[in-house]
């Protein structure tokens, strides 16, 4: 059975190590940096609401990683308000249709990961989406490592690296062209 193979993981991981968590600011709430990383029309405007806003993944494990990040910190879902879950809701109706459009014949998988027991590794919402590409073999929460088996005594082995090719600069090209697509 393959799995991703993903060389960002390893720029990722030198920075990102849990000592270093606490002593620097949420990436997220760099207006700046998170500019640049926005996923944007074919107008070079930004896919976002009032409340939210799509970014491409600088370190994706799987095809396609985007994920959906509130404007403001938010670290808890309870702190998120009505009208910005309505937000989420409606920005993420418009990510699918725009996935489901680029990628045809995909499902879409949409996950976060919150608290001090999850793997997270920002403290700021977000979420995951990314296309369940037909080619792949790996469904839902497989692409990133969580294994299982219905078979008592038995295991999971994983032999195969799937490159990671639709990523970072090439993904928002392809996200803005197929916005252009949609708006013929």
């Amino acid at each position: 059975m393959p799995y991703y193979y993903s060389p960002f993981r390893k720029e990722y991981d030198k920075v990102n190590r849990p000592e270093n968590r606490s002593s620097r600011p949420c990436v997220f709430c760099n207006q700046e940096k998170m500019s640049q990383d926005m996923l944007r029309n074919h107008h070079n405007i930004p896919v976002e609401n009032e409340h939210y806003f799509w970014i491409v993944n600088w370190y994706p494990r799987a095809e396609a990683h985007t994920m959906l990040i509130p404007k403001r910190h938010i670290i808890n879902i309870q702190d998120e308000t009505d009208e910005e879950v309505l937000a989420r809701n409606l920005l993420l109706k418009q990510i699918t249709t725009i996935l489901q459009n680029t990628f045809s014949d995909t499902g879409i998988e949409v996950f976060f990961q919150t608290g001090k027991g999850s793997l997270s590794s920002v403290e700021h919402l977000h979420w995951h989406i990314i296309p369940t590409l037909p080619q792949h073999s790996l469904p839902g929460l497989e692409k990133f490592g969580y294994f299982y088996t219905t078979e008592p005594d038995t295991k999971k082995i994983i032999t195969t690296p799937v490159d990671i090719k639709i990523a970072r600069k090439g993904l928002m090209k392809l996200i803005s062209k197929t916005c252009k697509k949609m708006d013929e």
